[in-house]
């Protein structure tokens, strides 16, 4: 799939040029100080905040059904941060902030170790920050789905657990009606996400929002009935997007969904990330305890295609792993190293498929 003449151009060169590399250097070190307090001691107050005032649940769908998608907000959150860095394509995240500081963590101690971060990027081209490893993935994965979507031009774009997903506002083809937009997820988080498009006075009017529950079973209450209910069209051109869902549902519920896009559509591409069985037995309790949502699938590091072969789809580009998510979308330093780099084995691979 050539996207050469449809990907945006991105600024992939870290500020700082006017100094060389030594001095940047220099200057890293003046910034180590006051960064590490900063963030140990708001990381301690966090801490203490998650577990005497946030909110928590014993069940992720009690999470998701009461304030919206923990995790949808924590991305969208981060998306914020990229583009503030200069670099980030979302320029509309920042209009979904109050949502997430009246239900995640106050701005008060969220704000300032972005802010210290910020600071030292635009002076250095480099920033420590505790998420910026995961920040660098969540880049590449926003800048991977934003190519696909302008290349292909899709008749429908489906956004399969669309969180705070702001690509059907941001992309022409969404906005002057070329790819007709349908947006999937719980009731809760499409509430949370219509007060900040009504708030920030974002046309909407185009996008069709579907209210459905991916653990439903088959028929006309989970995701694709109402899909269909909402004006669906089997056989246009469709672009599903999958982002940031299936290590979240069972392999049940993932073979079931992508089972029932090949029974259904005729002419549909699925594009979804996937997560190491290492990585998810690394974070997941972490992820159960801090955003109530847990880790319930991964993939074995290698076999990733194994997932869309076993249920009749097949490859439409070649896997992307981390080495090439860094080359493509991750900015550099003057010195050569990337800014905030994907891990190298950390397990995080894209893939496109298609209907046969």
């Amino acid at each position: 799939m050539d996207r050469s003449s449809t990907e945006p151009e991105r600024n992939l060169v870290a500020p700082g040029g006017y100094c060389g590399v030594v001095q940047q250097e220099v200057l890293n070190c003046v910034f180590v100080i006051p960064s590490l307090c900063v963030q140990g001691v708001l990381s301690f107050d966090l801490f203490l905040y998650d577990g005497c005032c946030r909110r928590s649940f014993d069940d992720d769908s009690k999470r998701v059904h009461s304030d919206g998608s923990g995790t949808a907000k924590f991305t969208m959150r981060l998306r914020y941060m990229a583009h503030s860095l200069g670099f980030g394509p979302d320029h509309l995240a920042h209009i979904f902030l109050p949502t997430y500081y009246e239900t995640e963590w106050p701005a008060c101690l969220v704000d300032p170790p972005f802010a210290l971060a910020e600071g030292e990027y635009a002076v250095t081209g480099y920033f420590r920050h505790a998420l910026r490893d995961i920040m660098g993935y969540l880049q590449a994965r926003t800048c991977y789905l934003d190519d696909l979507v302008l290349s292909m031009k899709p008749r429908q774009l489906v956004l399969l657990g669309a969180g705070y997903d702001t690509r059907s506002y941001r992309l022409a083809n969404c906005i002057n009606g070329t790819s007709r937009c349908f947006e999937v997820d719980s009731a809760s988080t499409q509430a949370s996400k219509l007060l900040g498009l009504d708030a920030a006075g974002v046309n909407h009017d185009h996008v069709v929002f579907v209210a459905a529950d991916f653990n439903a079973p088959p028929g006309h209450d989970d995701w694709l009935g109402q899909l269909l209910l909402k004006g669906f069209d089997v056989e246009a051109e469709t672009l599903f997007i999958w982002e940031g869902v299936t290590y979240y549902l069972s392999d049940t519920d993932i073979d079931t969904t992508l089972q029932r896009i090949v029974a259904t559509c005729s002419r549909a591409t699925v594009a979804m990330d996937t997560f190491s069985y290492e990585y998810i037995g690394r974070w997941g309790s972490y992820m159960r305890r801090s955003f109530g949502e847990e880790f319930r699938s991964g993939v074995h590091r290698g076999h990733e295609d194994q997932l869309i072969l076993r249920n009749g789809l097949v490859l439409a580009a070649p896997l992307m792993r981390e080495a090439a998510m860094n080359q493509k979308y991750i900015p550099r330093r003057e010195s050569g190293a990337f800014v905030c780099p994907v891990f190298e084995q950390s397990g995080f691979c894209f893939i496109t498929a298609r209907t046969p």
